[in-house]
């Protein structure tokens, strides 16, 4: 062993990446979610960060 150092964990998500996510969801769900003005909400697996998508957000998606 040469030397150590502390591991750092890092995660590349952005709420950008998630938004392609609203694709897997269908248009139907997404509509619904629109018309009842709900949030849709994503959360990475990896660090854990959430991503929220507002109904004016999901207006301009539809």
């Amino acid at each position: 062993m040469l030397e150590t150092k502390p591991i750092q964990l890092f995660c590349g998500c952005s709420k950008e990446m998630f938004f392609s996510m609203l694709y897997a969801l269908g248009k139907e769900e997404v509509t619904d979610a629109y018309i009842d003005a709900n949030i849709i909400e994503f959360a990475c697996n990896v660090c854990g960060s959430k991503y929220t998508f507002h109904p004016e957000e999901l207006k301009d998606f539809l």
